[in-house]
């Protein structure tokens, strides 16, 4: 049997060991110093020896900055025999990558028909998240064909040969359907089948982080009354009647303000806003604690 259903959590663990690896010379020898401020969360912990070599608030909760890199990431250890393995810089992989020196768009520096090892541009994709890095990879893998990479991130296929016959397929004993052996021969992309306990499992981290998102969209629309508008009438924080005044004085020659007012009317209150903050903590940690990878049982019964 040949499937890469389990990919995702391999990979997963992979890219954890990887972003170590990456991290633990330079952070090790600080190990009893104070974490360096532009990282307030960190762990180092040394996989060989199976020691934690330093930790600042390393439980906190935080989201990575581009998820299309993680993927991208996870897409390239399933692609290479080997990590050691070389890939020549494409010049299409350097177009719109951003600006050298763009802070927004950070990037390695790389040139057209340079070569690097897949090692170093992961490492570089998933440490210093950079565009030229990850664009490398994903030209490599996928031979120029871009729409075929990203269309890689949709699939999770189920490959059986050698039968005969139509088989039911079961996960975690829950029927998900059933194919043909020829069907099963060419794969399943269980990506596209809705029903399977993991699609649903992404379903809800999906529909949580929505929730939490409407969240952060009110505090962003919020803060940028205080420093968009607020602030050039010297009203900055003030969150009282006379602030509401100017805000309705105003709205009609600004719409963007009038579209923000029911808003800011409701998180100019402290007790509001502390509430806020804790329901969208509760979502995060709730996140967290679902979409953690679970490892599935497959079975195929002959109809």
């Amino acid at each position: 049997m040949k499937h890469r259903f389990l990919r995702a959590a391999l990979c997963a663990a992979l890219l954890c060991l990887l972003l170590l690896a990456c991290a633990l010379p330079a952070l090790a020898e600080e190990a009893d110093e104070a974490a360096p401020a532009p990282f307030p969360s960190i762990v180092v912990y040394n996989v060989e020896t199976d020691t934690l070599l330093y930790d600042n608030d390393g439980a906190r909760s935080v989201a990575p900055t581009v998820v299309s890199k993680l993927m991208t990431a996870m897409i390239a250890f399933d692609h290479y025999a080997s990590l050691t393995d070389k890939v020549t810089v494409a010049a299409e992989a350097l177009r719109d990558i951003g600006a050298a020196g763009d802070i927004s768009a950070p990037r390695l520096g790389l040139s057209a028909g340079s070569e690097m090892t897949v090692e170093d541009l992961l490492c570089a994709t998933l440490v210093s998240s950079a565009n030229d890095a990850a664009c490398a990879l994903a030209y490599d893998v996928s031979g120029g064909d871009i729409a075929a990479f990203v269309e890689e991130m949709n699939r999770e296929m189920l490959t059986v040969k050698g039968l005969k016959g139509n088989y039911s397929v079961l996960i975690d004993g829950e029927k998900i359907g059933t194919w043909s052996a020829g069907e099963l021969a060419e794969g399943i992309n269980l990506a596209e089948i809705v029903w399977t306990p993991q699609y649903q499992q992404a379903l809800a981290v999906m529909h949580l982080n929505e929730y939490r998102w409407e969240i952060e969209r009110n505090f962003r629309d919020y803060a940028w009354m205080q420093y968009d508008f607020f602030q050039d009438h010297g009203l900055l924080d003030a969150n009282d009647r006379h602030a509401v005044e100017v805000l309705d004085r105003e709205k009609s020659k600004n719409g963007w303000v009038g579209i923000h007012r029911e808003n800011y009317s409701k998180l100019m209150h402290p007790a509001v806003r502390e509430a806020r903050e804790k329901e969208q903590e509760l979502l995060i940690e709730q996140i967290y604690r679902i979409n953690k990878p679970v490892v599935r049982k497959i079975e195929l019964h002959r109809n």
